[in-house]
């Protein structure tokens, strides 16, 4: 069984090396590390959403207070953001707050073609059998290199390596279990949201929360 997951996730690397999955994947770690960079209470009142066209981090906030004290420590927190973005090969120049989307996420319709029955969820155990392929594992030692060199020591750095490794197994899991897929980044997703395409034949798109705020 293992041998043969094995064998599955080695075919899946090589499709997401080929789709530019990667992008999204470091995308989608940074993210994951906003409380990382900001106290405890903007992070319970703050969700960062994307990066827009003009490279800007944009972050839902909860009220118009969470706002303005984020507003504050824009530079503070850009001063942090920046280098960790680079590490995983991403420009970010700006944090653009959001003001409507914070409660959004429970309300945004579901696409019709997403099932209602519950998916399967993975366990630690299940990710740990991953067994990630050479070029990803590559990927991931050159990733703490880098981290490294910039900042010796640092715990955010070895954060962001097992976060990095962690995403890339969920990914494989997902794709295993045949999670649907977003289709715009083809990201596999637990909640599917429905995007209008403005094209009669497909009028609506199933994505990830990331791809439908883009």
């Amino acid at each position: 069984m293992r041998k043969n997951l094995s064998a599955v996730n080695n075919v899946l690397n090589q499709v997401m090396s080929k789709l530019g999955l990667d992008k999204r994947l470091r995308e989608h770690t940074f993210l994951t590390l906003w409380p990382t960079f900001v106290n405890g209470a903007i992070a319970d009142r703050s969700r960062p959403l994307f990066i827009d066209s003009d490279r800007n981090l944009v972050v839902s906030v909860a009220d118009s207070a969470t706002g303005q004290e984020l507003s504050m420590s824009k530079p503070r927190i850009l001063s942090k953001l920046g280098p960790a973005a680079r590490s995983l090969g991403i420009d970010i120049k700006g944090i653009r707050l959001d003001l409507k989307h914070y409660h959004s996420t429970t309300t945004i319709a579901m696409h019709p073609l997403a099932s209602d029955e519950r998916l399967k969820q993975f366990s630690d155990e299940d990710l740990a059998a991953i067994q990630l392929s050479a070029s990803d594992l590559n990927e991931i030692a050159q990733l703490a290199k880098e981290l490294e060199a910039q900042n010796p020591g640092a715990e955010t750095s070895g954060r962001m390596v097992k976060l990095f490794e962690r995403e890339f197994r969920i990914r494989s899991w997902r794709l295993a279990h045949n999670y649907p897929q977003c289709q715009m980044c083809a990201n596999p997703i637990e909640r599917p949201y429905k995007r209008n395409t403005g094209v009669a034949e497909r009028p609506h798109a199933m994505v990830c929360l990331a791809c439908f705020y883009v």
